[in-house]
């Protein structure tokens, strides 16, 4: 039975390591889930500070005069910032006049802007600008994601639109904030390890301390069986030593009732008689000696004993031996019982006195 429970401790104890597995696992899903908006966070605050950007090129176009050639636009567009990662769009309509970068600088002269804009994102975030109100979208182009600030607005009665894209690795993968988002990567990771370490020690030792439990109350299981039968047996002694007493015959019923629900079978029954009080009082006191405690002594009468043998595995002849104490000893009466009777055996002693 211990051991089905220690079993069954053992199938919990990796119950709760597997938990502590999954627990881990959605904390630490929780936990990245707040850095992709964390980074969410810092994309948005970028794209607002770079329609900051947009709307300072806008206004710089707006300041030239309208018969000015567009190539004084480009020339605006041109000068500022650029690189691989960073680059300004100009389109008239849907042709894409001007791409500023580094490394593709009038590359897509001539081409639509459906063709360079090859994405639906892309193609939604064209479709939304507004004139002279600047707004951010971000979006896919040939499977890089990028934040993209654009607007349209009117030079010499044509309407163009200009559009900052920044790729967004260029701002996550920032030196400062990599090194943080590592940093607190490798944080997370090694609090979750530590607790499903923490939790899995834990459970294998509260499984120890069970087993000690289980083993514990088997061995006092052990104890509690031994101190019974050490108990009964001594109740047992306490019972059948008679060695220095002798009873009265009126409490042989009382000791009858005790016989009831002990084992006090083969039982030899004696009645023994002598001439004199003073012979039956020495034999009494040299039965001490002589008989152990598993006799009962009565004294019937001032001239007769009345012996109880519990329990004993003497023959008749052996005992006989045992009761020739002196010569002047006479057995009047004996019976031998292997078994409980069917009669009672007060009524048995009785009738044989």
């Amino acid at each position: 039975m211990g051991n089905e429970k220690s079993e069954k401790k053992h199938i919990s104890a990796w119950l709760i390591s597997l938990a502590a597995i999954i627990i881990a696992g959605i904390l630490g899903a929780l936990a990245w889930r707040q850095v992709i908006r964390y980074e969410e966070g810092i994309l948005d605050i970028y794209a607002i500070q770079q329609d900051g950007y947009v709307q300072v090129v806008l206004n710089q176009i707006n300041l030239l005069e309208p018969d000015q050639d567009t190539k004084i636009v480009e020339n605006i567009i041109g000068t500022l910032d650029a690189s691989s990662n960073k680059y300004w769009t100009l389109s008239k309509m849907e042709a894409l006049i001007f791409v500023k970068d580094i490394n593709e600088t009038n590359r897509y002269k001539g081409f639509t802007t459906k063709s360079y804009y090859a994405t639906d994102s892309a193609m939604a975030f064209i479709d939304t600008l507004e004139i002279n109100k600047v707004s951010h979208m971000r979006i896919k182009i040939d499977e890089k994601r990028y934040i993209a600030s654009g607007v349209e607005f009117s030079y010499s009665d044509k309407t163009y639109r200009i559009c900052l894209l920044t790729s967004e690795d260029v701002i996550l993968d920032h030196n400062a904030y990599l090194r943080a988002r590592v940093t607190v990567a490798i944080l997370a990771v090694l609090l979750l390890i530590v607790f499903i370490l923490f939790i899995s020690a834990l459970s294998r030792k509260i499984e120890m301390y069970y087993k000690k439990i289980v083993e514990i109350r088997e061995e006092n299981k052990s104890l509690r069986e031994i101190i019974e039968r050490l108990n009964h047996q001594i109740n047992k002694d306490n019972l059948y030593d008679t060695r220095k007493v002798s009873f009265q015959i009126s409490a042989l019923p009382i000791l009858i009732s005790k016989m009831k629900d002990t084992d006090v079978y083969p039982l030899y029954v004696a009645v023994l008689s002598f001439d004199s009080i003073a012979e039956r009082d020495d034999y009494l006191v040299k039965s001490q000696l002589v008989l152990d405690k598993s006799v009962f002594r009565f004294q019937v009468d001032e001239q007769r004993v009345l012996l109880i043998f519990v329990s004993t595995p003497l023959e008749s002849d052996a005992i006989h031996e045992l009761l020739s104490l002196s010569e002047k000893t006479r057995l009047d009466n004996e019976l031998r019982l292997e078994v409980k009777p069917d009669k009672d055996l007060l009524e048995i002693i009785k009738e044989l006195m």
